[in-house]
């Protein structure tokens, strides 16, 4: 399911799910983007219509030089074969997206409008504005590693959707690398199969209305192409051509467990809804203090959470009138902290750079 014949993505299966919303994600290599650009290429060039809007995060990222490369690609030229030859590129001018050509003196020539750019930076500034023949709307990048979200990102693409469609349904193609588990839509959205989702399925999500009625949203986790690349190793290779969300290096803990001396335990449940339990462990030998952070299998009555409680011991800091707490926040500052495996260091570095204020 996802790769085609010549063993590069296709829409072809998540098109089948008639969902409007489709969350399109896996490594870099199988071809997402060019998918989804191609075949919206070719629903504007038939309708000779701008039918694509294009969105970014940042209104930085609407130039001339990003968005235009943007529509570049290595050895084929999805253009030409959008257009049937009669084009051979892209390019922005004046805020639209143009089919064009190189002429004999070089020159571009601008032949049909492709689409518009939006971001989702300055989404309020395209309010009362009129984009009546968007059909096809492409998020790049809709998960982001550094966890630069715009603030209420999920309901700001909402609206933004809803200035480009006003009433009329319109196909949203969000696409993403499997750069970390920590993302603003799937809590936002309740994706929670995402974070364990097979290699090759396709999750369908049903979000309901206030009248009753639902909106699907179609999520699949693409499979890797065949198309093996020389240039790539180590980490980087796994999640560039394999299909592992990306992960970095930790310190881990593998020491024997009698020789240190578990005084303290929290849990910490982060606004991405992944917890870890969290222990300040003493070595019996040296009295060396450290920090082990692990996925939470159950949770401690001390709990750190920025989300609303009565419980006092429920708070979305550490106690600093606490001993035991504020030797964890120096485990922290003194860089002391070793966790379970690479990936729950990476859950857990993620998850506290999404928190408005560092819990620890």
């Amino acid at each position: 399911m996802g790769l085609g014949k010549n063993g590069y993505y296709t829409l072809e299966d998540i098109k089948k799910t008639g969902c409007n919303w489709m969350w399109i994600y896996g490594t870099r290599a199988p071809g997402k983007s060019a998918a989804v650009k191609y075949e919206s290429m070719c629903n504007a060039w038939k309708q000779k219509k701008p039918t694509l809007a294009l969105i970014r995060r940042k209104a930085t990222e609407i130039n001339t030089h990003d968005v235009e490369s943007y529509f570049l690609d290595r050895g084929i030229n999805f253009v030409k074969l959008a257009t049937g030859g009669e084009c051979d590129h892209v390019t922005y001018y004046r805020k639209y997206l143009w089919f064009a050509k190189t002429d004999e003196n070089g020159k571009d020539v601008k032949v049909s409008k492709l689409g518009e750019c939006f971001a989702l930076s300055t989404a309020r500034n395209f309010k009362s504005t009129g984009h009546p023949f968007i059909e096809d709307v492409i998020v790049e990048e809709i998960m982001d590693d550094e966890g630069d979200y715009v603030e209420d990102e999920p309901i700001v693409l909402q609206h933004l959707i809803s200035t480009i469609a006003r009433s009329d349904a319109v196909r949203v193609y969000m696409i993403g690398n499997t750069v970390t588990k920590v993302c603003p839509y799937f809590t936002e959205w309740g994706m929670v199969n995402i974070r364990k989702q097979k290699v090759g399925t396709i999750d369908i999500y049903h979000m309901e209305q206030e009248d009753g009625t639902t909106v699907g949203l179609a999520c699949e986790f693409c499979p890797p192409t065949p198309h093996k690349s020389k240039m790539f190793f180590g980490r980087a290779e796994k999640s560039v051509q394999g299909s592992s969300w990306e992960v970095k290096h930790y310190p881990l803990f593998r020491e024997k467990q009698e020789d240190f001396e578990n005084v303290y335990s929290i849990t910490y449940l982060s606004v991405s809804e992944m917890a870890f339990n969290l222990s300040l462990l003493i070595e019996k030998k040296t009295g060396a203090p450290f920090v082990f952070v692990r996925p939470a299998k159950h949770y401690t009555d001390r709990v750190i959470t920025g989300a609303f409680s009565k419980n006092p011991l429920h708070t979305p800091t550490l106690d600093r009138n606490n001993p035991a707490e504020v030797l964890m926040h120096n485990c922290f500052c003194d860089n002391k902290v070793m966790y379970s495996d690479n990936m729950c260091g990476t859950d857990f570095t993620h998850s506290i750079r999404a928190e408005l204020k560092n819990p620890f």
